[in-house]
């Protein structure tokens, strides 16, 4: 069983509305570059132009927030949950 990402209901447009993503991945990093790599136009509202998460993304794992962990270096395994929603106040991250 693989790592399963979930995204936030406002990414669908940006997913073609696949919601959940199985990914064979060891990092919260590694499970994003796969993810991105998927769907190139959910890299622009994930990374800042460094290549780091932006700040108005929250990424769980099995519900726990990654910034109390490892942040993207965070570990995971089959099976586990990986979410990613925007931060509370950020507004809608993308414009059509």
């Amino acid at each position: 069983m693989p790592v399963m990402i979930e995204l936030s209901s406002i990414y669908l447009p940006l997913t073609n509305n696949v919601r959940a993503v199985p990914v064979e991945a060891t990092t919260v990093g590694d499970a994003l570059s796969k993810l991105t790599a998927k769907f190139d136009k959910l890299g622009k509202e994930l990374y800042n132009g460094r290549g780091e998460k932006k700040d108005s993304i929250s990424i769980y794992v099995n519900s726990c927030d990654i910034g109390l962990m490892d942040g993207v270096r965070t570990a995971v395994t089959n099976g586990d949950v990986v979410t990613v929603v925007p931060s509370v106040g950020y507004g809608r991250p993308y414009s059509f």
